[in-house]
């Protein structure tokens, strides 16, 4: 996910996934991951989280969310169905010169 100034916070966009992530997305929405948007209008809370909206391709449906940093090379992102309550995360990390 290559994450960039948008809008009034950062969006996130997928430029690489697995064969898995993709497969799974394709079942969901029908659409390719690599080029979807996984985030959108995310805003530092002040604390390290970004809040906004978190796009799972998954489900094809556009949830409220976060997305944190754990260290120096892997993201937490994470939907919520309803106000905090629900809430799916995946950790994702870098990757450095095509190797995970």
């Amino acid at each position: 996910v290559e994450i960039r100034p948008c809008g009034v916070g950062v969006c996130g966009q997928v430029v690489w996934a697995s064969a898995k992530a993709q497969a799974d997305a394709m079942k969901g929405s029908g659409k390719p991951l690599v080029g979807s948007q996984l985030f959108r209008d995310l805003r530092d809370n002040g604390q390290g989280v970004w809040k906004g909206k978190v796009y799972v391709p998954d489900y094809n449906k556009v949830f409220s969310g976060s997305a944190q940093t754990v260290g120096s090379t892997s993201l937490k992102a994470t939907g919520c169905l309803f106000a905090g309550i629900i809430c799916k995360s995946q950790t994702w990390s870098r990757i450095e010169n095509g190797k995970i």
